[in-house]
């Protein structure tokens, strides 16, 4: 395969804007990890995605990002293919936390989430749960994370912040599947970044 040139690799700037709020995530150092790429090569691949804040600070011109987990896969695809969904998700639960006490509205919305998974719903409690850690029991994928002391940026910041990134990840598409599939689809020429999750977590 003939590798592409991307003027992004060779001068990347920090960006510092994320979008989900996840623990360990790169962003702070997702520059300085990108200048270890070559600088040139065909496309960009992702089997572990997560937050997105390599492939956000990279904006490949074309890239696959990948992860096995469903509603967090479906918030980027919802993002590349309609961004104002993403804001009205946010935005609706914000409100809905604004109507009581900020623990009961947080572990309603999360009760909710328990009871039938969905991106909407866990879009909001990566943003307002404890230090951005996201945590699923093992024997059943009950998020069990308890409410953050600090208060989920307004719907207004957010929007921007979902405008932002669904322009860093126009060249990228999203995918719901295994690592290994994702690893299949290199081809030589192109870069591929794993962070993976740890195997005893």
């Amino acid at each position: 395969m003939e590798s592409t040139h991307l003027d992004t690799c060779l001068s990347v700037q920090p960006y510092k804007a994320q979008l989900l709020k996840w623990i360990g995530n790169k962003q702070r150092f997702a520059h300085e990890i990108i200048s270890f790429f070559p600088k040139r090569f065909g496309a960009y691949h992702e089997p572990f995605l997560g937050s997105g804040a390599i492939l956000g600070v990279l904006a490949p011109n074309k890239a696959e990002a990948a992860d096995s987990f469903k509603p967090l896969i479906t918030i980027w695809q919802t993002l590349k293919k309609n961004p104002e969904i993403i804001k009205q998700w946010y935005r609706e639960r914000w409100e809905e936390a604004q109507q009581g006490d900020k623990v009961e509205q947080y572990e309603k919305i999360k009760a909710r989430y328990n009871a039938n998974t969905n991106a909407a719903d866990f879009l909001f409690l990566t943003r307002a749960a404890y230090g951005g850690v996201i945590r699923f029991r093992k024997a059943d994928g009950y998020m069990s994370t308890p409410c953050g002391v600090h208060k989920p940026i307004h719907f207004g910041v957010f929007g921007r912040r979902v405008n932002e990134r669904a322009e860093r990840v126009r060249g990228a598409e999203f995918f719901h599947r295994e690592y290994a599939e994702s690893l299949d689809r290199v081809r030589e020429g192109d870069v591929v970044y794993c962070d993976p999750p740890y195997s005893h977590s």
